[in-house]
């Protein structure tokens, strides 16, 4: 089950080799179990959820609601990994579309500073 679809390829993350299909829109699978690395260390495994632009569903989203519920320790992409573990033990995954269809505008307008923006 695909929990969210990302509108486009967020920082080159890993994807899934296949291509799949949904009508004629092309998207893969995000690399589940990915290490991601923070400060040069592979502190935990992310399966994909984020909280950048991407399609989501409420129905999806009221099975772990409310995100501020779910505890978790240290940067936001460890925010990002807590919700995303929820979703993993229900069986979901996230896709990214081929195709950009989106531009993130957001970068330095968060709450969230991490020296990475772009």
């Amino acid at each position: 089950m695909v929990e969210e679809v990302w509108l486009q390829d967020y920082n080159n993350h890993p994807l899934e080799p296949k291509i799949l299909k949904a009508g004629t829109v092309s998207y893969k699978l995000v690399a589940d179990n990915y290490q991601k690395g923070l400060n040069g260390f592979n502190d935990f495994a992310w399966h994909g959820f984020t909280t950048a632009c991407g399609l989501k569903r409420k129905s999806d989203y009221l099975k772990v609601a409310p995100y501020s519920e779910i505890p978790w320790q240290g940067t936001i992409w460890h925010r990002e990994q807590a919700i995303g573990e929820k979703y993993h033990d229900l069986g979901y995954r996230s896709a990214c579309l081929l195709e950009n269809y989106a531009e993130n505008i957001g970068y330095g307008r968060s709450e969230y500073v991490t020296g990475n923006e772009k």
